[in-house]
């Protein structure tokens, strides 16, 4: 559902109080843990404007946010400014240390690639992408949002989805995977994982 045409938009994540929910708090039934499938969990924090609270799995301690809102629910939690402009994000001397370790991390994915096809799922605004393309490699992204990708280099093939999965990518066709400060914004990281198993060749490699 979209805001009506000059309704003010709701405060972001970064701009919303959050408090400890504290020790006492009752262990309370959730779907099942996306890492140890154990069904209970205890509330930790509160979120200033949402009925989610983020929960503590009983089994194995992994935090989530619960109930897990929809998909609409959480682009609103994003603020424009969380994806950069026009490929920048940062000021100096921010921005080109982010895109040092964005070069340093396609060095890493090129070694003992020739040539070959990576790649990066929530690619944003291609930091690595730039340097993956630089190397003579294939350079390809995933993003959920297409404002993310704005001022990406115009060498990467970027796909938009509400998910991995749906992007449409065929078996085995990456050399490498890279899923960096990406899985704990993904509402079902298992599912994430299963696809990049089936979209890596034989051999190749999660980053």
């Amino acid at each position: 559902m979209h805001r009506p045409e000059g309704a003010p938009r709701p405060p972001s994540l970064y701009e919303r109080a959050v408090w400890e929910v504290g020790a006492g708090a009752d262990v309370v039934a959730v779907p099942a843990c996306p890492v140890c499938d154990a069904v209970a969990a205890r509330a930790r924090f509160g979120i200033e404007g949402l009925e989610s609270q983020l929960v503590v799995c009983a089994g194995c301690g992994t935090g989530r946010v619960h109930p897990r809102p929809d998909a609409a629910a959480l682009r609103e939690l994003y603020p424009p400014s969380y994806y950069g402009d026009l490929g920048r994000k940062f000021r100096a001397p921010i921005e080109p240390l982010v895109r040092w370790v964005g070069d340093r991390h396609a060095a890493f994915l090129a070694r003992g690639l020739g040539s070959g096809r990576v790649l990066d799922v929530g690619c944003g605004r291609g930091v690595i992408l730039r340097a993956l393309a630089d190397r003579g490699l294939e350079a390809h992204g995933f993003e959920v949002s297409e404002a993310a990708t704005r001022g990406a280099d115009p060498r990467a093939k970027i796909r938009v989805a509400e998910s991995l999965e749906q992007a449409g990518y065929p078996d085995a066709h990456f050399d490498r995977v890279v899923v960096w400060h990406v899985l704990e914004h993904v509402p079902d990281p298992r599912a994430a994982l299963d696809t990049v198993r089936r979209i890596l060749r034989p051999g190749g490699r999660l980053v």
